[in-house]
């Protein structure tokens, strides 16, 4: 089961110097608004722009517990060490703290959203950990918030878009969308959805959503009433979705019980599986960047791992973090 996590925790890659044959390489590699919102033998092995780049210049944001005391050991003797940054929050309801939070994503200007469960809140800060606001008044009616444990940002093709929240409903999940200041907008009638696995937004701002009983369904969500584009029966395909991020009208898809990544298309066909036990054990988030490199994370072992690959899921590189153990359902790449 997921711990109760009491803070975010700030991670990057501090041991740069292995890394600086690679860094003028580096491209941007900030994710398309609305990811959410959980390798080769040595670093010389990468591919120019890629997997050093991100994890040089970028910071990976996991939902997690204090770090404990806990063994130093890694899981995995390949993995180069990552290791905490800063650290923002604590237990309570006061603004900057949280209560149980679960889910998060990059806003609009690369603010982090997060739903701060048993608040019945979202929490924005800056990219730097500085709280900005919170929203949300807590109750079972449309409009408030009860036990949100999701949320993504989109663009609206209509308007300027804002936050779609997924919180409890009447015995199954609930979509309620928010603008950008957070007043509500309205409730997303999705009465074919009993509970919400995974979640992003496509390049279309198509509302893309795996279902608990692993549906498929993609979403035109600027008219008054959800438009389904498409659905697709998935459950030969994967066996529990715990994560998405699309990419290039990819869908890589976190397979938390058979312990692998499976790639579709918007048909639902599948295009390309890898990882394994051995190296995505039990995965819980997934992102892709601008540069197509495959991250992975788990906490599988008490310890924070990314596993990065290629698209074709060719390994590239792998990271371990021992001083955290991140429970989440995701986790998104970020510039600071």
């Amino acid at each position: 089961p997921l711990l109760d996590p009491a803070t975010i925790r700030l991670i990057s890659q501090l041991d740069t110097a292995s890394l600086a044959s690679l860094q003028s390489a580096f491209g941007q590699t900030i994710p398309a608004l609305g990811r959410q919102s959980q390798f080769a033998s040595s670093l010389e092995a990468i591919r120019p722009v890629g997997v050093a780049g991100i994890l040089g210049e970028h910071h990976y944001v996991p939902i997690g517990i204090p770090p404990a005391i806990r063994s130093s050991a890694k899981n995995n003797a390949n993995a180069s060490d990552l290791s905490l940054r800063c650290s923002i929050g604590g237990v309570g309801s006061n603004p900057g703290q949280f209560g149980s939070p679960h889910g998060f994503c990059l806003g609009h200007n690369e603010e982090i959203l997060v739903t701060d469960t048993n608040n019945h809140r979202i929490q924005i800060f800056t990219k730097k950990g500085e709280f900005i606001m919170h929203f949300g008044i807590g109750g079972s009616e449309d409009g408030h918030l009860f036990y949100p444990k999701k949320v993504v940002a989109f663009r609206s093709r209509m308007g300027e878009g804002g936050y779609i929240i997924v919180d409890k409903g009447e015995n199954k999940a609930r979509l309620q969308l928010f603008s950008k200041r957070g007043d509500f907008i309205r409730r997303l009638q999705t009465p074919y959805l009993e509970y919400v696995s995974a979640l992003t937004v496509n390049e279309a701002s198509h509302l893309v959503v795996f279902s608990s009983s692993v549906m498929m369904f993609i979403l035109d969500i600027d008219l008054l009433e959800p438009l389904v584009l498409k659905w697709n029966d998935c459950t030969k395909a994967i066996g529990e979705p715990s994560d998405v991020a699309v990419f290039r009208d990819r869908y890589y898809v976190t397979d938390y019980k058979n312990h692998c990544v499976v790639a579709l298309n918007s048909d639902g066909e599948v295009l390309c599986r890898f990882g394994s036990f051995e190296s995505t054990p039990y995965p819980i988030g997934v992102d892709v960047s601008t540069n197509g490199d495959v991250l992975v994370a788990d906490s599988h072992g008490n310890h924070f791992h990314i596993y990065c690959c290629a698209t074709d899921g060719q390994r590239l590189q792998e990271f371990e973090c021992s001083q955290l153990k991140a429970s989440y359902f995701s986790f998104i790449i970020m510039g600071l």
